[in-house]
């Protein structure tokens, strides 16, 4: 949990996603371009980190992404596809949201990591979160 390195963060995102997830599901944190069912992680193109409180003792900085999911196709098995990503606390193993809170420091690259909201498209069948890293700058204080 020191520093913040973009790629490590993606990288850990990317792992976490991968390894709690059981459905086929492609994730693509470097755009790749990947076939959908495909979650795709950008870093957010308006306000994505805010340095402030990075100087000092206890130096933290946020770094935001959006996270796409695009289940495929915008008929109804794409929109059961979406709802299974969607759910939450279920015990379904493809929930994106308990695959990512099932570790909130993803693995100890981060402080933490939360989902702040989501939107949802229904015309396009496709769902996105908004997540919020918190990284402490390396030799930070607690």
């Amino acid at each position: 949990m020191s520093g913040l390195t973009l790629s490590e963060i993606r990288a850990a995102i990317k792992t976490q996603l991968r390894d709690n997830i059981d459905r086929q599901t492609n994730v693509d944190v470097d755009g790749e371009g990947m076939p959908a069912p495909v979650l795709r992680l950008y870093l957010r193109q308006s306000d994505p980190i805010d340095y402030w409180g990075t100087f000092g003792s206890t130096g933290i900085a946020e770094v935001r992404f959006d996270l796409e999911i695009d289940p495929g196709g915008v008929d109804q098995s794409a929109v059961i596809r979406l709802d299974e990503y969607l759910s939450v606390g279920t015990g379904n193993t493809s929930s994106v949201i308990d695959a990512l809170m099932s570790d909130v420091t993803l693995g100890s690259v981060v402080q933490t990591c939360r989902i702040n909201s989501s939107e949802y498209d229904q015309q396009n069948v496709t769902a996105t979160l908004s997540l919020t890293v918190v990284c402490r700058k390396q030799g930070a204080e607690v």
